[in-house]
């Protein structure tokens, strides 16, 4: 169950114990155990993550952060690669392992499926 729905269901359950408490009684249930449930439930709403933000912020955000990526790309480019080229020779292990831990391998990278891919003849349907 989400959370936001468990909540809902746990406030419900506050509100209708308190509408019938008296036919509750029986069961050993008071209006001090309601009122700790309503306590766990505000502490448990407190706990919950915001809720999530609309797109356009989400939008901008992820176009700030494409811009702080390509600034830092740059400045590692522009600036530390320069500095690296020194090592290409006096210390070229070093200078290798820098080239490697530099590069940025793009696993978010979406293709598209072919809409109808070239069958095979020799490979049984699947």
């Amino acid at each position: 169950m989400r959370e936001n729905l468990l909540l809902s269901i746990s406030k419900s359950t506050v509100k209708i114990g308190r509408e019938r408490l008296d036919a509750l009684v029986p069961y050993n249930v008071v209006d001090n155990d309601l009122t700790a449930l309503e306590n766990l439930n505000t502490s448990f709403e407190s706990h919950l993550p915001d809720t999530r933000a609309s797109v356009s912020t989400r939008k901008a955000d992820n176009t700030s952060m494409i811009m702080l990526i390509k600034n830092g790309t740059d400045l590692v480019k522009l600036k530390l690669n320069r500095m690296m080229i020194p090592f290409e020779s006096s210390k070229p292990k070093f200078y290798a392992a820098y080239i490697n831990a530099t590069k940025v391998i793009a696993y978010g990278t979406r293709h598209e499926k072919p809409d109808d891919p070239a069958k095979d003849n020799d490979k049984p349907a699947v």
